[in-house]
């Protein structure tokens, strides 16, 4: 996997990859720690090819509206287009504690944190990537 601005993906780190297809999502993956998000604590997520990481339930299908999409699905949409594996590319994802890319981590998230409270020292992370991924169309 390339250095620079992504973290670390692909096989050779232990990703798991979502199949080759159009819509296509992960089977629901267990997470090591709970995930908050908007107040409530995560037990679980899916990673979907169009580009949404959800809780509770799939979102395989892209649809073109603004957020928040109908039916009140939580999730975070880091690259959110029409993919579809089939034609190219790779939607990996894993679980990690691996320290090097925990340091990593909590030095991204310092910008992110309101003058006066403590610095991130985050425990576990999620990584997700789209990898090369084809436009459906």
């Amino acid at each position: 996997s390339p250095g620079g601005v992504l973290y670390p993906f692909g096989p050779g780190v232990g990703d798991e990859a979502t199949h080759h297809e159009d819509d296509g999502t992960s089977p629901e993956i267990f997470l090591q720690e709970n995930f908050s998000f908007f107040g409530r604590a995560h037990r679980s997520l899916y990673v979907n090819n169009n580009g949404v990481v959800s809780f509770g339930t799939m979102v395989p299908e892209f649809t073109p509206q603004p957020f928040p999409l109908p039916g009140h699905r939580p999730f975070v949409a880091p690259y959110w287009a029409d993919v579809d594996t089939r034609l190219g590319g790779d939607v990996f994802y894993r679980q990690s504690r691996d320290p090097q890319l925990l340091a990593r981590l909590a030095k991204d998230l310092v910008p992110a944190v309101p003058p006066g409270d403590p610095p991130p020292q985050p425990t576990w992370a999620f990584v997700a990537t789209w990898d090369r991924v084809a436009y459906f169309g």
